[in-house]
């Protein structure tokens, strides 16, 4: 039994001894007297206490899309982010481009489809004459568009949408196809 004891007392002044020497040896890596520069290299910050640099910005600035960069081909996020950072000054060219970019090759395109969905509800909000004109002049993918449009994953205002196609009196099958999209969504959007 001293012997046990004698063991168990060793093993303590051991460990306490080995974590007396392990804690002294991280206040010398600590204490080890550096130069900010040196530290700000290996840290790869910035000095932000510094008076002669300026603070590091915490807002991100987005970049903006220019509408001559662009491509009306399938899914292309870039044509539907324009529409967004431009939704209150869009052209008809603009508006004809983001109807281009439709097609039911974007099914899989989880992205595209739901910012694109969710621009859908703007532009036919805020452009339903442009839209209704360039729909019936032009050949979209109208499957794309209305099926974006009928299930909406958001809560989109479509009454006063719905409302605005049908004051254009335009007598119309790829209108009427939006017209009946819209009232899916109305549907759906009750339903939940």
């Amino acid at each position: 039994m001293k012997i046990l004891l004698h063991l168990i007392i060793i093993v303590l002044i051991f460990s306490c001894n080995s974590k007396t020497e392990q804690e002294s040896h991280e206040t010398q890596i600590v204490s080890t007297p550096t130069d900010s520069s040196e530290l700000s290299d290996i840290l790869k910050v910035e000095d932000t206490q510094s008076p002669s640099k300026k603070p590091i910005e915490t807002e991100t600035k987005q970049k903006t899309v220019s509408f001559n960069s662009l491509k009306s081909e399938p899914c292309n996020v870039k044509v539907t982010l324009y529409v967004h950072q431009n939704i209150d000054s869009l052209s008809k060219g603009a508006i004809d481009m983001f109807l281009q970019v439709f097609s039911e090759e974007c099914d899989n395109h989880v992205e595209f489809s739901e910012f694109s969905q969710e621009m859908i509800f703007e532009v036919l909000s805020k452009y339903p004459k442009d839209v209704a004109e360039l729909i019936t002049k032009n050949n979209y993918d109208l499957n794309a568009i209305t099926s974006e449009i009928c299930c909406p994953l958001l809560d989109p205002a479509i009454k006063p949408i719905i409302k605005d196609f049908e004051t254009l009196e335009i007598s119309n099958p790829k209108i009427d196809s939006i017209l009946i999209a819209l009232n899916r969504a109305l549907e759906y959007q009750n339903n939940e």
